[in-house]
């Protein structure tokens, strides 16, 4: 599958943009979570309580992930994008040289700005660069996704134990973030011919929508359970499982790689695949997997069901997102980014509830425990009725 262009190409040039806007992301967000035991040691705040600083990250996330689409369809996809990319380097910049809370704090929340714009619009404009092939080509983007979310762990896993500050790798990011800034600003975004103009009237008629709601409703159970298992991996296998500290860092590495072959997989399936068969069946054997943990009795046989459980759940954020954005084309940037978003209120659910949880209950419970969104979400993907769609879209 010929999906990408010469970079000499306009169409080229923007896919890999937006896959490079999905990599700072990644790298953003899941540095922090592989640097969370040592960040916690400066500034005097334990792990399990420093992972709740995700949730501002993720707040901010969704709230401008709602309303960029919404602005792209009004003023333009590259202002909305250069303007992502210009709020990550900054919050990058800004933590790596942050040394008290409240200045991790707004770090934290201008990186989840960033990235709240970055990956719905990125989406959203690879389906409107790739009709007719969204699954294929939103699969493959979360697939750089996957590779920025593993460098930074695997990277920091080798050179943390060795000396290196943690600081260095998010003034990585902001170089990444300025490099795919450049190429936003020299690239052409009316490949596809002029987006069509709507009223907030007609855009939240679509919003209203059972095809679109039920869909958000799948993405944030996805969502829910992938953020439980990235934001306290690290700190299961290293504090309550006795791993080493460079494998329970790296253990991050080692879950987005075995999702990156997994959204590979689910990216090469042929076109009569059921989108909706598909997204159950990979977050039912991904929970299965999850699940699986429980029983096992050593730290290596529990890394082994996540990182499986990663494999199998993978393809099920990228399928639901490219099936909404294919089937309500015109409002892609709207559907879309708002389908991200209300995914992601499940980021900003997972690290405060996990936390909790970790004080009050077994912890081999709790992270076997993000199980259930998924096994929940896989079932309300399947198709629902003629009746139950004809009501929710009245």
């Amino acid at each position: 599958m010929a999906l990408l262009w010469r970079l000499n190409q306009p169409k080229g040039r923007l896919t890999l943009a937006a896959f490079l806007s999905l990599i700072s992301f990644a790298a953003s967000i899941n540095l922090f979570f592989a640097a969370i035991v040592r960040i916690s040691g400066e500034v005097g705040v334990r792990p399990e309580v420093l992972a709740s600083v995700a949730s501002a990250y993720f707040a901010a996330f969704v709230l401008v992930s709602i309303l960029a689409g919404y602005f792209a369809e009004r003023v333009g996809t590259r202002v909305v994008l250069m303007g992502g990319c210009a709020v990550l380097i900054a919050g990058a910049l800004l933590l790596g040289v942050s040394t008290h809370p409240p200045a991790l704090l707004l770090a934290v929340v201008a990186m989840g700005t960033g990235g709240g714009i970055l990956e719905g619009m990125s989406s959203a404009l690879l389906v409107q660069l790739y009709p007719d092939r969204e699954r294929q080509a939103v699969n493959l983007s979360q697939a750089a996704y996957c590779c920025g979310a593993i460098a930074g762990p695997l990277l920091m896993g080798i050179l943390l134990p060795r000396g290196v500050g943690w600081r260095v790798f998010f003034l990585g990011v902001a170089v990444l973030a300025a490099t795919n800034l450049a190429l936003y600003a020299a690239s052409r975004f009316n490949i596809g011919g002029e987006a069509q103009r709507f009223t907030p009237k007609e855009a939240a008629a679509v919003l209203r929508r059972w095809s679109v709601a039920q869909l958000c409703v799948v993405v944030f159970f996805y969502v829910l359970a992938e953020s439980a298992l990235v934001g306290f991996l690290n700190i299961y296998l290293y504090q309550y499982r006795s791993a080493p500290e460079a494998v329970a860092i790296q253990s991050i590495a080692y879950f987005w790689a075995a999702m990156l072959v997994g959204r590979l997989l689910c990216g090469l399936l042929p076109d009569r695949w059921s989108e909706r068969g598909l997204i159950f069946l990979t977050m039912s054997l991904g929970g299965a997997a999850v699940a699986a943990s429980l029983l096992t009795s050593d730290w290596r046989y529990a890394l082994a069901s996540f990182v499986a459980a990663g494999f199998l759940m993978g393809g099920a954020w990228p399928t639901a997102v490219a099936l909404t954005g294919a089937r309500h084309r015109r409002y892609a940037s709207t559907v879309v980014g708002l389908t991200v978003a209300l995914g992601a209120l499940g980021c900003v659910v997972a690290p405060p509830l996990m936390g909790s949880m970790f004080q009050a209950a077994d912890s081999r419970l709790v992270m076997a425990l993000p199980a259930i969104p998924l096994l929940v979400g896989g079932l309300l993907a399947l198709p629902v009725p003629r009746s139950v769609r004809a009501v929710g879209q009245s």
